[in-house]
């Protein structure tokens, strides 16, 4: 395809810098702020624990800020010369490549539900998709996800949809968590050997597992307030925020002393968090009754048991027509 023109160009690039505004100012405004050696200090240890999560948080942001900067710019790069990113009519996509259709129905890290799963709470993927017509590679609202897996699946998708159909689909295994942790090795093999990167995918299933087992979607009571609502909101997306960038720092620090000593500073947050949601995930299981291993087999659940419902009404119906 013929490169597009200057103003095709200008447009998609302040598309993408109007999507990457908010790592923009991350990048050179709060990471100076927040130097990374500043989580290996003694004296962070001392710091009231709120300063600590709040600070925790800064450095592993700035890293995302780091690589978001780096996409855009590789992303206008190929766009102006034409490799990959075409006009369709007023919209821009990849072509040749299929990542758009594996966008759209793709299943990212093995999960149940596609990424723009219609219907669900994340329907408005599917709008934006629709409205920018391109793929991809981040969404800003990663930023503001409410849970771990939705805060994942807005991250590096085409990575992840690759990763989904050459990887976890492939793998001959049942257990989901299992797969899930082979897809994540590989996925931290492709980043490199640096141990922080085996770290923090790895403990990636174990959090998603334990927010999943939690009812960390539940319905509260008195959840229909409009104000409720919010405040339940506001507490998931910084209990997700925290929880993640608490297991990344690994991601950042990249050896294994380092990350050791920063949750340490931290007083192993992360991981008293995902044991008091393992827990109460239990502890609601039992109290219950039977729980499924994830969505979509509860769904399929409820489908089997009305069928088998409407079988016996539809039994009874013709032995009283044949009485």
């Amino acid at each position: 395809p013929s490169p597009p023109s200057l103003a095709d160009m200008a447009t998609f690039a302040v598309h993408r810098a109007f999507d990457s505004g908010l790592h923009f100012f991350g990048y050179f405004v709060l990471v100076p702020l927040f130097p990374l050696n500043g989580l290996l200090s003694p004296s962070f240890r001392t710091a009231p624990l709120w300063w600590r999560l709040a600070y925790v948080c800064v450095p592993v942001f700035g890293k995302r800020c780091q690589i978001v900067m780096a996409w855009y710019f590789a992303e206008v790069a190929c766009f102006a010369a034409g490799l990959g990113l075409q006009k369709q009519g007023n919209k821009y996509a990849y072509l040749h490549m299929g990542l758009l259709s594996a966008f759209t129905s793709g299943d990212a890290l093995g999960d149940d539900r596609s990424p723009v799963n219609v219907g669900s709470r994340n329907s408005s993927d599917e709008k934006l998709s629709e409205r920018r017509g391109d793929f991809l590679a981040f969404d800003w609202r990663v930023e503001i996800s409410e849970d771990m897996r939705l805060l994942v699946r807005r991250w590096n998708t085409s990575v992840q949809t690759w990763l989904a159909y050459n990887v976890y689909k492939r793998l001959p295994i049942r257990s989901k968590l299992v797969k899930r942790l082979i897809t994540l090795t590989v996925g931290a093999f492709w980043h490199g050997i640096s141990p922080g990167f085996y770290m923090s995918f790895c403990l990636y299933p174990f959090a998603d597992f334990c927010q999943e087992l939690a009812g960390w979607h539940a319905v509260w009571p008195g959840e229909s307030l409009p104000a409720l609502k919010l405040l339940i909101k506001l507490v998931r997306v910084l209990g997700t925020q925290i929880l993640l960038n608490s297991l990344l720092l690994p991601f950042v620090l990249l050896d294994f002393h380092s990350s050791l000593l920063a949750w340490y500073h931290c007083d192993l947050l992360p991981f008293w968090f995902m044991g008091a949601l393992l827990l109460f995930g239990m502890a609601r299981s039992a109290l219950a009754g039977p729980t499924y291993g994830s969505h979509k087999q509860k769904q399929q659940a409820d489908a089997a048991a009305g069928a088998a419902t409407a079988r016996g009404l539809n039994g009874r119906e013709k032995d009283i027509k044949g009485s």
